[in-house]
């Protein structure tokens, strides 16, 4: 044992001189004043270190059909022999490396060597679930730098806050270098066991240390330090503190005490685990590795023990890192005394909140420390302040050995965490690790500049995470005297444990529009007491209430009905006057400029019901309080029979109704037998005297008997009754014509406008015959009365005379002749669109024209000669003629009608003639002339038809006007007609025109022609002595007397 702890001493020192900069537990044995960052540096990369574990030692789990079950307590690993030592929690075991000559026998170096040998002979087994080195841990306190007040760590977590509520009373486990009697930590401990040796299966009952570095003291202060009037302060003050020392006698500890001291701690009543250890840089060493440790991590955590683990001073992930990574634990990073992350705190997604730390000093001062050995460098203010002794082993302390110091590391940050999970078990000791677990990450407080996947959730603050009283202050509520509405707000509620559920509930004379946790919003009744209740509720179901009251104003907007005068019952459709009166109750004086209406509130959903949806204030009202305002208004019954809702109530545009309503009234709606309602009318306003104009007047049926023309109901004229003013006094019914009670009818007419000018009343009603009496009688309502103005035209004609021809041929034109006088206002002028107009197709809508620039001035009569070319319609034909406007059609009187004859279309062809050349002055001579009929129309039949000369050639008749046909004579289309007469020839001697043409004489001297005429002889009339106009005839020797 000796050699084997003379071993560890030198191996010890190693480490020491390996892990000064990460903040080794371990005192250094050199000065504080060496650099053993460049050390460091140059051994790990010159000669790397093998992970920390005891030589010789071995953990193993076996499978249940392993070794194990047969019972074998030896085993041959790679040449070596290892027995079974020691049976492990979670059905692990301890075996341990025996030699012919003795484990002592082979050097630390051979013992290293066939230990790792054997766990790697382990992990090939199939009969092995795991395997590993039983490896040493190291505490975590870091180098630290700046000088700060005395304590700042319990302030940084609002400490002092938090004791004002619980001090604590929960044993916490410390798992550490043991315990040490510092008078500051007197009645402080609790039972606790020493697991601290090297020896397998050892352990004892006294957990005093027996080292040198009192690591286990400082968190132990850090925890539980009397609260006395020397000294520190612990976290928690009545918190049984049990030391379970784990260090061995280099304050180093071993894995597999490790697991053997998280189980006693679970079976002796420890609600907390602290450990402020772990693996180090730069070996990657997760849980993971170690099944052993996680196991029994797991176990005190299902029996309800909160595990706390130091996150490590190595600055790099503790997802390499054992305990720290371990699943379940709580993992505390280290800040500094500025608040920020410590520079040598491990930080990653594992950790899962920080405490105070400190640092950058390396070993802080002592306080009251007189260690005249100078074992350990006492250098700097930024740690955390616990107890502490001198660096003497264990058992050798004496009173003046005490004292007190900064620490920095993850190692003083995880007791802070330890201590505030205590806190929180004292109130709640029924609660589950991850109830506690859950609360101090609700109560963190954010660290600058580092992120949650660095730092975790953030900085434990111990007054959010410690359950105070609830607390929940009286709500306030303002109230709209305009809409009645208020508004309550409040504070959340404070302490008890999140969440908090806040309830408004209304109690009287209040309805909640909404609500939040900080707010309510709603409606109350005015000129009342309102009451709201507004309770907290926790998640432990503790409850407080705060009652709040309120006066709500009264309306702003009121009014009360007076009195009003309406009819018990009206005819459907008719018009009736009524009044309501309406006083004002309320604050605000009504006007029309303001919005203060009358409106109909019944029937409900059809507010036009009575024709009138809002009755208007006047320009001029001013209703102000007290004061009573009369509306009157008329109202139009509906056509619907039977009692029918009244009710009116005062508005506001922009706010709506307000106030109380006039009393609910019904009107009884009947119908009488005969009645009647205007619809609508289309009457002129102006019409020309004499004049005829188009109207329409719609009535409705509202009466209980159909109007038919047998029973007698027509509209009849009014103003006075039963005039003529118009031309007719009633517009009946068309025969067949049925309107029943609630259809319309609408009688159209053409009436005529009297002869003077003036000022005329047009209005009707509708009237029937009463049978019984035989006397005419009105019903229903009367058209609006339309004052018509007759007037002189600006535009009227008289007809004074017509002439033309009586019978006239398709397609040959004629003219004729029609005077009209101008009797308007007006002067007739081309410019503006005037003309004579048949409107008839049959005379192809013959028009006559004025001149341009000529003017018939009012009075004067104009003859318009018109050309006429009749249309292919044959036969009688009505001609009649009236004055036109381009802008408004025809005006004035029309012409008398007259009927004309329309002859078919004759067409005449030309065959052949017999005429001599030369004829004598005087002489007789017979003449042929054959014309074809190249029509499709009969000629003759008639008189009239006959051959003539060409008008224009009259002069040179050849002794005929003409030659007719024979009477009843008719020649058919296609047929032929030769006439032979005798022609005389002129006196007048040279050529003569000879040409003839078929004409038909259509009035007495008036006469048709039509066809084609026969070819144009030019035939000479000449004597003896006949000599050309112009020419020399010598051979011509004539005498004129012989």
């Amino acid at each position: 044992m000796f050699s084997t702890r003379l071993a560890r001493c030198l191996q010890a020192c190693l480490f020491l001189v390996l892990w000064a900069n990460c903040g080794d537990a371990v005192p250094p044995a050199s000065p504080p004043d060496s650099p053993p960052a460049a050390t460091s540096r140059a051994l790990e990369e010159e000669t790397p270190v093998p992970p920390r574990f005891v030589p010789g030692r071995v953990i193993v789990k076996f499978l249940p059909a392993g070794p194990k079950q047969a019972a074998v307590t030896t085993l041959s690993l790679q040449g070596q022999t290892f027995q079974k030592a020691d049976a492990l929690p979670q059905g692990a075991e301890l075996w341990t490396l025996v030699t012919e000559s003795g484990q002592k026998s082979l050097s630390v170096s051979q013992q290293e060597q066939a230990t790792t040998a054997a766990v790697e002979a382990l992990r090939q087994r199939a009969d092995v679930e795991y395997a590993h080195l039983d490896v040493y841990f190291d505490y975590f306190a870091a180098p630290v730098d700046e000088h700060y007040l005395l304590q700042w760590h319990y302030p940084a977590i609002q400490l002092p806050l938090a004791w004002q509520t619980v001090t604590g009373n929960v044993s916490i486990a410390v798992l550490d270098s043991g315990r040490v009697e510092h008078p500051d930590m007197a009645g402080r401990w609790g039972p606790g066991h020493d697991f601290g040796y090297e020896t397998v299966g050892a352990s004892d009952p006294d957990p005093t240390t027996d080292g040198r570095y009192h690591h286990g003291l400082h968190v132990a202060g850090i925890l539980g330090a009397k609260w006395d009037t020397a000294g520190i302060a612990g976290i928690c003050r009545d918190c049984p503190i049990l030391p379970v020392k784990i260090s061995s006698t280099d304050n180093r500890p071993i894995l597999s005490n490790v697991a053997k001291a998280i189980d006693w701690s679970v079976n002796h009543g420890a609600r907390v685990i602290n450990m402020s250890f772990g693996t180090l840089a730069p070996y990657e060493e997760p849980c993971s590795m170690y099944p052993l440790i996680q196991a029994a991590i797991t176990r005190a955590i299902n029996s309800g023990v909160v595990v706390v683990t130091a996150a490590g001073n190595d600055n790099r992930d503790p997802s390499v890192v054992t305990p720290a990574s371990c699943e379940g634990v709580i993992n505390v990073g280290a800040t500094q005394r500025n608040g920020q992350r410590a520079l040598y705190s491990n930080g990653g997604p594992l950790v899962t909140l920080s405490a105070p730390g400190g640092g950058p000093d390396i070993f802080g001062n002592g306080l009251g420390c007189h260690d005249p050995n100078g074992l350990t460098p006492y250098n700097g203010t930024g740690g955390a302040v616990s107890t502490w002794a001198i660096s003497k082993p264990g058992p050798q302390l004496s009173g003046s050995d005490y004292c007190y110091r900064y620490l920095s590391g993850t190692s003083m940050a995880a007791p802070h965490v330890s201590g505030v999970a205590a806190l929180i078990l004292s109130q709640r000791p029924h609660w589950s690790v991850a109830q506690v677990k859950e609360r101090l990450l609700q109560s963190v407080n954010s660290i600058p500049g580092c992120p949650t996947n660095v730092c975790g959730a953030g900085m434990v603050d111990a007054s959010k995470a410690i359950i105070t009283n609830m607390n929940l202050a009286t709500p306030s509520c303002s109230v709209d005297a305009n809409t009645a509405t208020f508004t309550c707000t409040n504070a959340p509620a404070t302490g008890g444990v999140a969440p908090i559920q806040h309830t408004w509930t209304v109690l009287e004379n209040a309805t909640l529009t909404s609500s939040t946790a900080t707010s309510a919003q709603g409606t109350c009744t005015r000129g009342t007491e309102a009451r709201l209740l507004l309770t907290a509720m926790d998640a432990e179901q503790t409850g407080l209430s705060h009652e709040r009251g309120f006066r709500c104003p009264p309306p702003f907007l009121d009014a009360a009905f007076a009195n009003q005068h309406v009819p018990g019952s009206l005819p459907p459709e008719s018009t009736y006057s009524v009044s309501v009166t309406m006083t004002n109750t309320g604050a605000e004086t009504w006007t029309a400029a303001g919005g203060f209406k009358l409106a109909a509130v019944a029937p409900e959903g059809n507010t036009l019901f009575w024709g009138v949806e809002r009755v208007e204030l006047s320009a001029s009202d001013s209703i102000a309080p007290g004061q009573s305002k009369v509306f009157m208004f008329n109202i139009n019954s509906p056509f619907a029979l039977g009692p029918q809702p009244f009710q009116w109530r005062m508005m506001k545009e922009g706010q709506g109704l307000f106030g109380a309503p006039s009393p609910r009234t019904d009107i009884g709606v009947w119908a009488p037998a005969w009645n009647a309602a205007v619809v609508r009318q289309t009457v002129p306003t102006s019409v020309p005297m004499g004049h005829s104009f188009e109207v329409s007047i719609t009535m409705r049926n509202t009466g209980t008997e159909t109007w038919t023309p047998a029973s007698y109901a027509r509209l009849g004229s009014q103003n006075p009754e039963n005039n003529t003013l118009w031309g007719v006094n009633a517009l009946t019914l068309p025969i067949g014509a049925s309107v029943p009670r609630g259809q319309e009818f609408t009688f159209t007419a053409t009436l005529t406008a009297p002869g003077t000018p003036g000022l005329y009343n047009f209005r009707w009603r509708m009237r029937t015959l009463n049978t019984t009496t035989w006397e005419w009688f009105g019903f229903g309502g009367f058209t609006e009365n339309v004052p018509i103005t007759v007037t002189l035209p600006p535009r009227d004609a008289v007809f004074v005379s017509q002439s033309g021809p009586a019978i006239v041929m398709v397609g040959s034109p004629f003219v004729y002749h029609v005077t009209m006088k101008n009797t308007g206002t007006q002067t007739w002028r081309a410019s503006e669109g005037i003309s004579l107009y048949t409107g008839s197709s049959a005379w192809n809508f013959a028009r006559g024209y004025l001149a341009p620039g000529e003017e018939v001035a009012p009075g004067q009569q104009k003859t318009f000669a018109v050309t006429v070319t009749p249309a292919h319609f044959p036969g009688p034909q009505p001609m009649q003629w009236m004055m036109w406007h381009n802008a408004t059609g025809p005006f004035g009187q029309r012409s008398t009608v007259t009927t004309l004859d329309v002859l078919p279309q004759a067409k005449v062809a030309f065959v052949r003639q017999t005429v001599p050349a030369f004829v004598t002055p005087g002489q007789s001579f017979p003449v042929t002339i054959t014309v074809k009929n190249s029509g499709d129309a009969a000629w003759g039949g008639t008189p009239g038809y006959q051959l003539a000369p060409v008008p224009a050639l009259q002069g040179h008749n050849w002794g005929h006007t003409s030659v007719p046909m024979e009477p009843g004579e008719v020649v058919a289309p296609g047929a032929e007609k030769t006439f032979s007469f005798t022609a005389v020839a002129p006196m007048t001697q040279g050529p003569h025109a000879f040409q003839w043409r078929m004409r038909v004489q259509v009035s007495p001297g008036a006469f048709l022609d039509f066809g084609d005429a026969t070819s144009r002889v030019d035939l000479l009339v000449a004597g003896p002595c006949y000599c050309p106009p112009g020419e020399v005839c010598p051979d011509v020797v004539c005498n004129p007397d012989s």
